[in-house]
């Protein structure tokens, strides 16, 4: 059965309106607002294995603040089960939908570098903090990788998208999963000077 995100959200937003004095509950119900909110946006990217892996970034932020309030019906699982499995849908009301602006989260775009992909650089944006990022990374993909650089935007998945479009022609050909992971033939350098230079 696929799970409504957008009610998923309202239960943490629920949490939040009875007790609205309490951080920690503002905080999930941002980040429940996050998650809906990135997948609402992206439901129509070409690349779903990237969107997923981003929203199930957020989603494990999510799950780590609600472990710490230690709630004892647990509602981030739910969420991660569902966007691992693709069975979702997001019933966003009208109302909401037409008021949502895209820019409004704060994160890092950066470049990677790696010794098995040498003469190359990855761009990437995450909204987690950059050493947990290339630990995941690392885990994921089986090889050492390094952050070369990196800088705050707001937006940063929209700021990331439009630095990938200026260097599309330097994206490696999907020869295997790393090759569809956001690396590009360009030098580290280049790749940091762009982005500096880059204005949203």
């Amino acid at each position: 059965m696929n799970l409504d995100l957008f009610k998923a959200y309202k239960r943490f937003y629920q949490r939040w309106y009875t007790r609205k004095h309490s951080k920690i509950r503002a905080d999930m119900k941002d980040v429940a607002h996050d998650i809906v909110k990135y997948l609402y946006d992206n439901r129509f990217s070409n690349n779903k294995n990237l969107v997923k892996e981003r929203a199930l970034e957020i989603a494990e932020i999510l799950l780590q603040l609600e472990v710490s309030a230690r709630f004892e019906n647990l509602v981030a699982p739910e969420i991660i089960e569902a966007i691992e499995s693709g069975q979702y849908l997001i019933e966003v009301p009208y109302p909401v939908a037409r008021r949502w602006d895209t820019e409004y989260l704060t994160g890092h775009v950066y470049v990677m570098t790696s010794k098995n992909m040498l003469g190359c650089a990855k761009l990437g944006a995450t909204m987690m903090d950059l050493s947990t990022r290339i630990s995941k990374y690392r885990n994921r993909y089986g090889y050492e990788v390094e952050l070369f650089f990196s800088k705050e935007f707001l937006g940063p998945f929209t700021a990331e998208k439009k630095i990938g479009e200026l260097i599309i022609d330097n994206r490696l050909s999907a020869k295997d999963e790393a090759h569809t992971n956001e690396w590009y033939e360009i030098q580290p350098k280049l790749l940091k000077k762009i982005i500096e230079n880059y204005q949203p």
